[in-house]
């Protein structure tokens, strides 16, 4: 007897195995059938959540993105006295992540592309909020920074090529942290 399952709970199901097929076979070598196989599920079942495998792919970004959006944003609500506490916080919101599905996929290596296609989409979703969350704290802070978004923007999108190699981005983890504090640091004598 087949179970059905709240659809919600089926859809997230869907999006979890094909993003494991994903990471597995490669995106061009997974098809829908593979998808509904490695469920053991109709692939008409899928094809009612999903009228493609592209659309299938665009959703599990979007909600990966969504996700980590609203953690990078919650990071902000938590440590809302302090900016610096703050943008240390923000670094465990990926690291958080490493066991989910999508994010194994875009941190593959042969994937370069698609980290960067990643990246680019969360973080032009981040800024505003981001920006929204940081104004504040740089005013009670006084420090002088006369463009609070393009100082997220510069920070946020600075780091796409210096974290692309999941080898190196521990060590380099450090280092980032150092210019950001001294960025800061920097701004509470200097215009910025």
């Amino acid at each position: 007897m087949r179970t059905r399952k709240n659809p919600e709970e089926r859809k997230k199901e869907i999006l979890d195995a094909a993003m494991n097929l994903f990471y597995k076979n490669g995106y061009e070598s997974t098809s829908m059938t593979d998808v509904a196989n490695s469920m053991n599920i109709t692939k008409g079942l899928i094809y009612n959540y999903f009228p493609s495998k592209d659309k299938l792919y665009e959703e599990a970004l979007s909600n990966f993105i969504n996700e980590i959006t609203d953690e990078y944003v919650s990071v902000f609500d938590l440590h809302s006295d302090s900016l610096i506490d703050a943008l240390e916080k923000t670094s465990d919101v990926l690291n958080s992540k490493k066991t989910s599905p999508f994010y194994q996929f875009y941190r593959k290596p042969g994937n370069e592309l698609v980290y960067q296609q990643v990246m680019i989409k969360l973080l032009s979703k981040l800024i505003d909020p981001l920006t929204t969350k940081v104004t504040p704290l740089i005013k009670e802070a006084g420090y002088k920074i006369s463009d609070p978004k393009t100082f997220i923007e510069f920070i946020m999108f600075g780091q796409i090529e210096i974290f692309k190699d999941p080898e190196s981005a521990s060590e380099k983890k450090e280092q980032i942290r150092h210019y950001i504090l001294s960025l800061i640091e920097i701004s509470s004598t200097k215009q910025l």
